[in-house]
């Protein structure tokens, strides 16, 4: 098994293990490969700390994090924004979602004291129970620590508790619930 950095030429085979992971409640499973693709490119770009785990070749788990996530959403929406209008119609259940969230930025609303985040995390699903999302989780906090960061968040719907139960046995804090998602910080 090697953990690596996210490198350009990895972003097809995250997308496809993204597209496989994250069932229909995910907006961003709706999207078409070429827009996984252009959204991963571009968290992965404002996120300096991205990487995989890969054995034989094989992508099993990916880990997208930092700091930069809002501006990395913001530049991809101003860059999509009519792909993304487009799937909102076509999937009108995100809408409430969306203007919910719009909301909770035009308030300043803050769900978490956090500036570092966690802003995806996924393992192929036959990969799951090996310890992946954990070496995930290993090498990131690594590296946030090298750099003098002592704590991060991450957000995840409540109803994923197999998610939880994961970040819960890994010491995550619950500190935030809005709407239907729920907010965890780890101090290290």
């Amino acid at each position: 098994m090697n953990i690596r950095p996210i490198e350009k030429k990895d972003i097809p085979a995250i997308a496809s293990l993204h597209k496989n992971s994250f069932d229909k409640t995910h907006f961003t499973s709706f999207f078409s490969y070429e827009l996984l693709n252009r959204y991963i490119n571009t968290l992965i770009e404002f996120n300096p700390y991205s990487y995989l785990v890969e054995e034989g070749g094989r992508i099993l788990g990916y880990l997208i994090g930092g700091n930069h996530t809002e501006s990395a959403l913001n530049y991809f929406l101003k860059n999509n924004y009519l792909k993304i209008i487009l799937i909102l119609l076509l999937h009108p259940r995100f809408i409430v979602e969306k203007i919910r969230s719009v909301i909770l930025k035009i308030k300043k609303v803050k769900v978490s004291s956090a500036e570092y985040k966690i802003y995806i995390i996924a393992t192929i699903p036959e990969a799951q129970g090996r310890g992946i999302g954990k070496a995930l989780i290993n090498i990131f906090e690594t590296e946030l620590k090298k750099n003098g960061i002592n704590e991060y968040g991450l957000s995840v719907r409540e109803l994923n508790i197999n998610a939880i139960s994961f970040y819960e046995n890994n010491n995550f804090i619950k500190v935030n619930k809005i709407y239907k998602s729920l907010y965890y910080k780890k101090i290290l």
